[in-house]
């Protein structure tokens, strides 16, 4: 008998500094992911890609960080029963 592999979906979104002069700014973006991490609260990061020539404008690279997350499970509790 085989068994299917588990499976779990993750959440994600990118950030990059906006178009422009400074947009070639490595560190900025990884601080403005860190600063949108913390606003989320407790997440399991999966995965976080730093794309450092992704895109070229006239401005240089524009480097973006793109990060996989899931957020923790909740678990239900089902009511109690009412004491009459």
């Amino acid at each position: 008998m085989t068994t299917s592999p588990d499976s779990w979906t993750a959440e994600h979104f990118s950030q990059s500094l906006p178009a422009g002069p400074g947009q070639d700014d490595v560190p900025a973006p990884l601080r403005h992911v860190a600063d949108t991490l913390e606003s989320y609260g407790q997440l399991d990061v999966q995965d976080l890609v730093l794309h450092g020539h992704h895109e070229i404008t006239e401005h240089g690279a524009w480097p973006s960080v793109t990060v996989y997350f899931r957020r923790p499970l909740i678990k239900l509790v089902a009511p109690a029963p009412d004491s009459e």
